[in-house]
Order: C-alpha cells, then sequence, then structure tokens
C-alpha cells in the first residue's frame, strides 16, 4: 500500500520500483523488515519508537535502505531518514556513543544510486547498510530508539526508509584450524575495523 505510513514487509524477493526494482524491499538475510513513510507529498512526517532494556553487552545492529525523491532544494528542505536513540527521559545518550545519524540526499551524494522513470522525476536510493552501536555501557537501562521519515519541507517530494533492528554479543570470533598457519578473525557487522599485529618488533596496521 503506497498510501500506508507504516508498513511491515513479508515478501521476500520484492523490489522497490521507485530504485528501478533494484533495491530489495527486504534483505537477504532477513525475514522482514519495516516501511516507514510513503509515497505522498505535503510536508509528511511519520516517526516509530521502540522501548527496551539493555541486557548483557549489548551491539545493536540496525539495517536500514533509503529511498527519496530528490528536489535538489539542498540539506534543509530535502527529504531525510534519521536515527536517534535516547535515554529513559527521551534525552539524547552521549553524543560520544554514535547515538544519532542522519541521511539526505545532500549529504555524502557518493553513497547514493539515481534512478529517473520519466523527464522531471528522480529519485535517489540508498542500498542496504548495517550500522552498529555498542551499547554496552548503558547495561541495565531502558533506552529508546527513534527512526524518523520527513518529506521535503516545501510540499512537493517524499521519502521513506527500510529498517530492520536486531542485537549480537558483539564479541569478535577466531576461526583456525589445528596445523593451518593462519587465523581468521570475523568481528561484528557495522563497524569500521583496523587490525594490528606485531612483526619483527614492529606494529602493521590494516584497516
Amino acid at each position: 500500500n503506497v498510501d500506508a505510513r507504516h508498513v511491515a514487509c513479508w515478501v521476500q524477493g520484492m523490489y522497490d520500483p521507485n530504485t528501478g526494482n533494484r533495491l530489495l524491499m527486504v534483505p537477504a538475510d532477513e525475514i522482514a523488515s519495516v516501511r516507514l513513510g510513503n509515497q505522498n507529498a505535503g510536508s509528511q512526517a511519520e516517526r516509530i519508537t521502540y522501548e527496551f532494556n539493555v541486557q548483557d553487552d549489548l551491539v545493536l545492529l540496525m539495517k536500514y535502505a533509503v529511498v527519496l525523491e530528490n528536489p535538489g532544494h539542498g540539506e534543509a528542505y530535502d527529504p531525510y531518514f534519521g536515527l536517534e536513540i535516547l535515554k529513559e527521559d527521551g534525552t539524547p545518550i552521549s553524543q560520544y556513543a554514535c547515538g544519532e545519524a542522519f541521511f539526505s540526499p545532500s549529504k555524502d551524494p557518493e553513497e547514493w544510486k539515481t534512478y529517473s522513470p520519466s523527464l522531471g522525476v528522480k529519485f535517489v536510493w540508498k542500498d542496504w547498510t548495517t550500522i552498529a552501536i555498542n551499547l554496552g555501557k548503558y547495561h541495565g537501562k531502558s533506552l529508546k530508539i527513534r527512526l524518523t521519515t520527513l518529506d521535503c519541507s516545501l510540499g512537493g517530494h517524499y521519502g521513506y526508509a527500510y529498517f530492520t533492528l536486531g542485537c549480537n554479543d558483539g564479541k569478535i570470533k577466531g576461526l583456525s584450524c589445528a596445523g593451518d598457519s593462519e587465523t581468521i578473525f570475523e568481528g561484528p557487522e557495522g563497524f569500521n575495523y583496523r587490525w594490528y599485529r606485531v612483526r619483527d618488533n614492529k606494529t602493521v596496521c590494516k584497516t
């Protein structure tokens, strides 16, 4: 339903038509996603807030994909999608915990793909991306995840986003077999890593 503002997507293998049928509406490794926002302009806004208790050393994983009409008005007016993590009282968690992110076509344009189904109509879209936030320091506390979509503030263009939420223990795992000269390490997805090893009393870094 293109008019509905909050939609659960369950069907695997369906593609979003506003991306030229290149964006899966549900990631291949997930059972469902939520679409926040619709295909109606008029300066609409949508929001979902999830409340949860942080148990153990939790790493929050969010996968998101965004589809926006691109009017080219500039960041202050374009449609956008935002993520915020809040304390129980509604105030943001520490700015140093990477507790918020906002995505618009005017920011990091190289990360967006374009689709123009007809003359004068242009969409920009961001393929499924995973971000991870370590919430271990908030063990035992209640937090809120707030997701927001906004249409073009001038009223003529719309935007919406798909997302999934999950978590893991945030531990790095090592894989090796007896006799192997190498060990493979796997870290949780959603982070940028810099690996270090010592060789000939020198530290070697590989990002």
